[in-house]
């Protein structure tokens, strides 16, 4: 990866605008990250593979996360291709993609 695309993805985390990165063509093109990661792990869910079942791989994760590692961003090694549901339990979301912590309230009167 070239210096100037590290700074817009640096950039682009620092204001919030993670959703850029993931337009690039070096990650969403026909050569890009994404396409060469289904085609290495043959479009099949990793996660689901360790455990002996075969389920599509539609999604691709980044071991070590945008937001604390930009100059991983587009590094194949750096990524895993997963089905939907195993993604969300990377991420510790419900199978809607919301998360599943369990919001508190701020103090104790409610009304």
């Amino acid at each position: 990866m070239d210096n100037k695309t590290l700074q817009k993805l640096i950039n682009w985390t620092r204001e919030g605008k993670t959703y850029r990165c993931y337009q690039l063509n070096q990650w969403r093109g026909k050569n890009g990250i994404r396409n060469q990661a289904l085609a290495r792990d043959r479009y099949e869910c990793q996660d689901c593979a360790k455990l002996g079942k075969y389920s599509k791989a539609v999604e691709v994760h980044h071991i070590k996360e945008l937001k604390t590692h930009p100059h991983l961003f587009l590094n194949l090694d750096n990524v895993v291709c997963l089905c939907k549901e195993c993604h969300n339990k990377r991420h510790d979301r419900d199978q809607r993609g919301g998360s599943k912590k369990i919001k508190k309230f701020e103090n104790i009167e409610r009304w």
